[in-house]
């Protein structure tokens, strides 16, 4: 119900050597009844050809009039694909200590199968999150893979955050889209290189899709209340978060976004009362410091700041910038 879920999959697997065992049942969440439920029974090498079965079984219950995608691309090795999905586990636990491990695996995976394009996308990932330069791999990918949208939307993230070439970053972006429509990763990347353009309302769109299409993703729930937000739609922006708070009521910075609307539409009291829900201790102090701005608590606003300045400053400018500008100091904002 929180997601406007029309249908649930769920499903099972096992497998004995070359032999799979595929179990899934389609649920009618609205209607709370099965939609279909099937078990497919095959040796590994027809995965693939199971795979699409599978697909139409799903697209005929769930969008009859659209056909069923189907793919053409060759089966990798299938040791390179479990090296990869060993990877991408690891990538997903967005732990740095894991990634060392992850790095591995998607090498592994390319030790098994040369110029398998998950596998090198794996490592441009890892390559992006630990600031290292990306460009020469993604470079690579491209000549290899010219049509990967998945490439051009790492390539987008690469010009927008870290070049800062936001035209480019659009214009990349938009021709990962026009690949991958329904791809909510990239329907991301468009929206916030649009937002950095300040293209709000092209943004929105974008961003609204992508969460219309991948609902647990919070952190697009949070970048689309943020859009909300810095295009003067408070109300608008604090249902976003209200809906973040019905999925994860702690999540990092939900309140602390909370709490700027609140100091925007000068509603000292509010803005307090939000800033004391936040669970994360960084997002809280933060919150706490706006509070205490929009409350003309000059005194302990100045010295929580200058705790926050000592603990964060080096990873937290933004931040603090922010709360300058709040308190009136611009020079020192800038």
């Amino acid at each position: 119900q929180r997601l406007r879920a029309r249908y649930i999959l769920d499903g099972s697997f096992t497998q004995s050597e070359q032999d799979l065992s595929v179990s899934l049942r389609l649920v009618n969440a609205r209607e709370l009844s099965i939609a279909c439920s099937d078990t497919w029974q095959f040796n590994v090498q027809n995965l693939r050809a199971v795979q699409q079965e599978i697909v139409a079984a799903i697209v005929k219950q769930t969008a009859p009039a659209v056909a069923a995608p189907v793919d053409t691309a060759p089966l990798p090795d299938l040791q390179a694909r479990d090296a990869w999905l060993e990877g991408v586990f690891l990538l997903q636990q967005r732990d740095p200590q894991q990634l060392p491990a992850a790095r591995q695996a998607f090498e592994r995976a390319l030790e098994h199968q040369a110029a398998y394009e998950d596998a090198m996308l794996g490592l441009a990932r890892i390559r992006l999150a630990t600031g290292q330069d990306s460009r020469p791999l993604l470079d690579e990918i491209l000549q290899l893979y010219p049509d990967s949208a998945v490439a051009l939307g790492l390539q987008s993230y690469l010009q927008r955050s870290l070049l800062w070439d936001w035209s480019a970053a659009a214009e990349t972006a938009q021709r990962a889209v026009d690949l991958q429509g329904g791809n909510a990763e990239l329907l991301s990347a468009a929206g916030l290189a649009l937002f950095s353009l300040g293209d709000f309302e092209q943004a929105e769109g974008h961003l609204r899709a992508a969460v219309d299409r991948d609902p647990l993703n919070l952190h697009r729930h949070m970048h689309l209340g943020l859009l909300q937000e810095f295009s003067g739609q408070w109300d608008e922006a604090l249902s976003t978060y209200r809906s973040v708070q019905g999925l994860n009521s702690e999540y990092p910075g939900l309140y602390a976004y909370r709490t700027r609307i609140r100091v925007l539409q000068q509603e000292a009291d509010l803005a307090l009362a939000e800033s004391e829900r936040e669970a994360d201790p960084f997002w809280r102090r933060y919150a706490r410091l706006l509070a205490l701005v929009a409350s003309g608590e000059e005194q302990e606003s100045s010295s929580l700041l200058q705790q926050m300045i000592e603990d964060d400053g080096h990873r937290a400018a933004y931040q603090v910038a922010e709360v300058q500008a709040f308190r009136g100091e611009y020079d020192a904002a800038f």
